[in-house]
């Protein structure tokens, strides 16, 4: 799980070394947008820590402050580096409809907020591993379990956008989720837009 996680994340640094000093000027208000993360993950039942992906689109709907993301996200979470709890793994994905709005603008560089509405499914498994304050507790069995949750989003950071180059760079340091079931998510995360 980890091992393809640390490919995924090479890649998409390495894609955004190579698109930023590859590609000159065009100003596009529309963009197909990357992006990844690393954070918590948690509802009722389950929590993790691991790492989010995202891919989507990004069109302009008003005076150039106003933008529209409908995109996907996944994730791999465990509870690896959790002591106190019972071994799991899964899966974190959404279907997201998020709208950013530029605060501030200053030449390229925007202070940006974000909200949202998300529907998001977990899928995974709960082990018979881990920490219990006595074997009582302890599962005798592990379990695949599956959870639909729904819910908003809200998030902020920068954005730069220069007229000069054909990628936007996107830096969230907040992005939080929360919704039914207990259902919470928080991460920083970075996403390059690739305009079209």
């Amino acid at each position: 799980m980890y091992g393809i996680s640390k490919y995924v994340i090479i890649t998409l640094m390495l894609l955004m070394v190579d698109i930023q000093h590859s590609f000159c000027q065009v100003s596009s208000k529309n963009v197909i947008k990357v992006g990844f993360g690393l954070g918590i993950s948690m509802d009722d039942k389950t929590e993790g820590i691991g790492m989010i992906y995202s891919i989507g689109y990004e069109g302009e709907i008003w005076n150039e402050r106003l933008r529209i993301n409908p995109n996907i996200c996944f994730g791999q979470y465990s509870t690896r580096l959790i002591m106190d709890t019972q071994d799991k793994y899964f899966s974190s994905n959404s279907i997201q409809l998020n709208v950013y709005y530029d605060l501030v603008k200053a030449g390229p560089f925007s202070l940006v907020a974000g909200s949202g509405g998300f529907l998001n499914g977990y899928f995974g498994l709960r082990g018979t591993g881990g920490m219990y304050s006595s074997e009582e507790e302890r599962p005798d069995n592990s379990e695949y379990f599956t959870v639909l949750h729904y819910g908003g989003y809200f998030g902020f950071g920068f954005r730069i956008n220069s007229t000069k180059k054909k990628v936007t760079i996107e830096i969230m340091p907040c992005n939080i989720y929360a919704g039914n079931k207990g259902y919470f998510e928080v991460f920083p995360k970075i996403s390059l837009g690739i305009k079209l």
